[in-house]
């Protein structure tokens, strides 16, 4: 079958090179950093995210899920902590569903771990790609240690490294590629909260915690240590910002106003706020994803969003299950392969990308909106009541593996038909509502 190079070893490279190997191709995974491992730095902040139904699923198909589930921690829901003190509970299902949050560098170690097991898999860590010949199939790394050159042929470049790739950036200089890339004016860093001397979270465990105060928010990730991750979302420049944070005094004092009933719970708060700069949050498009049946961007690289919703790990896992599919479908027609890959899984991503966007949007202002909330509770119980009818865009997108752009189509329905229900003066979701069920089944039959 060849040799593959697949450059970036991050969670979708490490993935990919183990769906590619067990389709008898020999793989070279290069990935700019050094092989690090779980536990390294282990007080340092680490940056959590979470997996759902379609991410575990691609983990599933080549044997690794139970294992990440091992290391990753079910959230069952959301704790909003209101500026007035108050914690409302917002299940993400009404029946147990749950998202798993865990540590990004775990979860790479153990998608690492288990790849380098695969035969035909190799993995070369701190090797930076510094150029990538398309007409040659060829790539050239710069060590990072010594300076070293290494140049590398292969019968195909998967591009799997990032949001920033370099696989892409070569491909940008082709007549007729599309690129567009859009920045928040918020960016992010990681806090920790360890977990009680007995052994328990300081905050409620299996639960994400969210603050949200419009474009200044934490998020909090539970661990299986018992610790806490959070996410601090604050803007560059402007008031209460990266910019005007710039002293442990005005931090501290920040950190009092907004969030005082998780203040004194981060240990060396300062500390862990100063030691390294906000990462920023984009969102990239692109087209073609594919040149001629020799380079393929997959992952960040073909599409980075947001993560508000929880779906970059997802979608980029997701990306090796489906081009897993199209190589099946089109043996060795690498071009044909290509393109049915980028047919299927780019419209889905340019709506997600913009999903992310709302959503975004959503947690910051929204999540606490008495209209927002009643929007929810009507969801939920139709839920409860009518589970083979109605499921959220969230329940969609989460729990299941439908295609982005289908929950869409399914939503946009839906949302119009609770738009008039919220518009009936005193309306309530009655048990057995034959007029509901018609129009649930009406809506299904739309959306076919």
């Amino acid at each position: 079958m060849g040799r593959s190079l697949i450059i970036g070893g991050g969670l979708v490279g490490s993935l990919l090179s183990v769906y590619l190997a067990r389709r008898g191709h020999t793989v070279d995974v290069f990935e700019r950093y050094a092989e690090a491992r779980t536990g390294s730095g282990a007080k340092r902040p680490s940056v959590n995210l979470t997996l759902c139904e379609r991410g575990l699923q691609a983990l599933e198909q080549v044997g690794l899920r139970q294992r990440v589930e091992e290391l990753a921690v079910p959230a069952r829901g959301r704790l909003i902590h209101g500026a007035d003190g108050s914690v409302v509970r917002q299940p993400y299902g009404n029946h147990g569903e749950a998202i798993h949050s865990i540590a990004h560098s775990a979860l790479n170690d153990a998608i690492v771990d288990f790849a380098k097991r695969e035969p035909g898999v190799h993995f070369h860590f701190g090797q930076k790609c510094v150029h990538v010949d398309l007409a040659a199939t060829a790539a050239r790394f710069a060590n990072t240690s010594t300076g070293a050159i290494t140049e590398v042929n292969a019968d195909r470049i998967f591009g799997a490294d990032g949001a920033y790739s370099t696989v892409r950036l070569h491909l940008q200089k082709l007549e007729r590629f599309n690129y567009s890339q859009q920045y928040l004016n918020e960016g992010y860093k990681s806090l920790r909260i360890p977990g009680r001397a007995d052994g328990t979270p300081a905050l409620a465990g299996s639960m994400l915690h969210i603050w949200p105060r419009g474009t200044r928010m934490l998020i909090g990730f539970p661990n299986r240590d018992a610790s806490v991750t959070l996410g601090i979302l604050l803007p560059f420049e402007g008031m209460h910002s990266y910019a005007s944070l710039n002293a442990e005094d005005n931090l501290l004092a920040f950190f009092r106003e907004w969030f005082p009933d998780v203040t004194e719970l981060i240990p060396g708060l300062a500390e862990q706020f100063f030691a390294r700069p906000p990462n920023t949050l984009l969102t990239v498009r692109c087209s073609p994803w594919s040149y001629e049946d020799k380079i393929l961007l997959i992952g960040d690289a073909a599409h980075a969003i947001l993560p508000s919703y929880g779906q970059g790990a997802n979608a980029g896992f997701e990306d090796c299950a489906v081009l897993a599919q199209c190589m099946d479908e089109y043996r060795s027609d690498w071009r044909s392969a290509f393109k049915a890959f980028e047919d299927r899984r780019r419209p889905n991503m340019d709506y997600m990308g913009d999903l992310c966007v709302d959503h975004f949007v959503e947690l910051c202002d929204l999540i606490g909106d008495p209209m927002f909330l009643k929007r929810r509770e009507i969801e939920r119980q139709l839920n409860e009541l009518y589970p083979d009818l109605y499921r959220s865009l969230y329940d969609m997108v989460t729990f299941s593996t439908m295609p982005y752009v289908e929950a869409m189509r399914i939503d946009r329905r839906q949302r119009a038909f609770i738009d008039r229900l919220i518009a009936q003066e005193g309306f309530a979701v009655a048990p057995e509502d034959p007029r509901i069920r018609d129009s649930l089944l009406h809506l299904q039959a739309e959306a076919r």
